[in-house]
């Protein structure tokens, strides 16, 4: 595990970032206030806030609306990359199969995987999605092994076998003969 200073991260208003950006996107703090549905006194002195928080103008009045300082340039470019990731962070996207580019690992007994592995592998590891799947050997404690984030999906044929909290679906019946 990674040990994170978070002194600095703790102290930031992360509304002044979005302020900043929509200001320097907009050139205009009017139009920036109008974007995140704030007044324009607010998203002034949010700006206020800002350029007191990184210790530089960040922006500055030009004949065209604001400009950015050399400091201010370098705060924008990391935002650009960085507020989407924290979008996605807040509120993640739906899976969509074809742009997804996961590799998914499965296991299951040899006779539910010779049922449904083919099909599976016909119909989406064909090249029109970017997924990989990573087979495994069934083995004993295989629960614990999903609980543990190593598996992603289990095939079994007996509805006793993994805890109540999973999430199941029957996806064909099997009998023995």
């Amino acid at each position: 595990m990674v040990a994170m200073r978070l002194e600095k991260p703790r102290q930031v208003d992360l509304n002044l970032l979005i302020a900043f950006a929509a200001i320097a996107e907009e050139k205009s703090i009017t139009a920036a206030a109008s974007r995140l549905l704030l007044s324009q006194p607010a998203v002034s002195r949010a700006l206020q806030h800002a350029r007191a928080m990184f210790q530089d103008d960040l922006l500055v009045r030009s004949p065209q609306g604001f400009e950015l300082t050399l400091r201010g340039r370098k705060i924008l470019q990391e935002l650009e990359g960085l507020l989407p990731k924290m979008e996605n962070l807040i509120s993640p996207t739906m899976f969509e199969p074809r742009r997804e580019r996961s590799q998914f690992r499965i296991s299951g007994p040899d006779n539910v995987c010779t049922v449904v592995l083919p099909r599976l592998c016909r119909q989406y590891a064909n090249g029109r999605y970017h997924v990989q799947f990573e087979f495994h050997p069934w083995q004993s404690g295989i629960a614990d092994l999903v609980e543990r984030g190593q598996l992603d999906l289990v095939l079994h044929s007996d509805d006793r076998l993994l805890p109540a909290h999973f999430q199941s679906e029957r996806l064909y019946r099997e009998d023995w003969v």
